[in-house]
């Protein structure tokens, strides 16, 4: 399956792979050189069945990286700098981008600040990359606590989303990537929430392809409709004004690591609950969220001595404004509305309400 985006075209299935070998064999005049991006959990997992589909990138040079969100900063971002001007590349180099969600935000970024902009391709491996951090052309690395903090809109020459890669996912990973499924679903398509439900509690058997499809194409239609992120694209950010808070807040001072799709759907319970004290989103529908969410997700070890310190990490959110606290809320299953400014309290509030929920539900 091929999908339009902006500038670039994503192409979905495992026979994709063999497209992109041929592609890049034919243009490969066109490349002085190539890189391959990647990390060390993607080279023992996936590089294997990628470089048999893609045998024209066994001779790329290999940039190996360590795996995990600690490592997607800006002094990852100088090593890889340096290591690509070690090697030669210049201006008509491509960085093939293989791995989830960290590798393909920052190499990315890498790839379009290098030189004022390289080419390069994202080949995502997680189900959370598949379904959200390859599309929509945001590149990112974090400052500190706060996520995604430094980056810019930079489209890559093509997305390529094989569900192989899926096969190799743990299953904490397979439900990160989950998270973003349902976001999409509940910002803009009640149907798609009906089939996630059926098919993740076991009450319809639905191919993971074809959920993976459509869950693409509600996110590649918003950003087609405001690729910068001006308007309507901002329902995306649905769960995570709270759950980038949470995810940057446990991995700067917990010790522990809080995955991306977990924290978004702790942020989604909190903006569940916001979305029906003040956005008209009906109770019994909040509940059902919830209870889903819960059945799916831990819930998260957040105390009240955190609330303070996640509170000021929202303000660092991109979307915010004059010092308001902008959120894209829910007022039904498959629709969402955008900056609507909480106050302070507010948030604190559903926090306590998050932080009170039974660990069972």
């Amino acid at each position: 399956m091929e999908i339009e985006s902006t500038s670039y075209r994503v192409f979905i299935g495992n026979e994709q792979l063999l497209e992109i070998d041929a592609m890049l064999e034919q243009y490969q005049d066109q490349y002085t050189k190539i890189f391959l991006l990647t990390d060390d959990m993607v080279m023992q997992h996936c590089m294997p069945v990628f470089l048999e589909c893609v045998p024209f990138l066994k001779n790329a040079e290999i940039i190996e990286l360590s795996h995990g969100e600690q490592h997607k900063n800006i002094d990852i971002c100088k090593q890889v700098w340096e290591t690509l001007s070690e090697a030669g590349a210049d201006r008509n180099s491509l960085l093939v981008n293989l791995g989830g969600g960290v590798v393909t935000d920052m190499g990315g970024f890498i790839a379009s600040t290098y030189q004022r902009g390289i080419r390069f391709i994202n080949i995502p491996t997680s189900l959370l990359a598949q379904v959200d951090a390859s599309i929509g052309g945001k590149v990112a690395v974090d400052l500190g606590k706060m996520k995604n903090q430094i980056g810019l809109f930079s489209d890559p020459l093509m997305v390529v989303v094989a569900p192989i890669f899926l096969d190799t996912l743990d299953d904490r990973q397979y439900k990160s990537g989950l998270a973003e499924m349902i976001k999409h679903a509940l910002i803009a398509d009640a149907t798609h929430w009906k089939e996630l439900f059926h098919a993740l509690t076991g009450q319809k058997e639905l191919a993971m392809e074809q959920l993976l499809q459509y869950s693409i194409q509600i996110k590649n239609k918003v950003v087609l409709a405001d690729q910068k992120e001006g308007g309507i694209r901002k329902i995306l950010n649905f769960g995570h004004t709270v759950g980038h808070a949470i995810e940057g807040l446990f991995l700067e001072e917990n010790g522990t690591t809080v995955l991306h799709g977990e924290a978004v759907a702790a942020g989604m319970i909190c903006e569940a609950w916001l979305s029906e004290k003040y956005n008209g989103l009906d109770s019994s529908k909040r509940i059902a969220i919830q209870e889903f969410l819960m059945s799916l997700y831990p819930k998260l070890a957040i105390n009240k001595t955190m609330i303070d310190d996640l509170l000021s990490l929202m303000f660092f959110d991109k979307k915010n404004r004059n010092g308001d606290l902008h959120f894209s809320l829910i007022s039904d299953i498959g629709k969402a509305s955008y900056d609507i400014v909480m106050d302070k309290e507010k948030v604190a509030a559903s926090l306590r309400y998050y932080i009170g929920l039974e660990e069972n539900v």
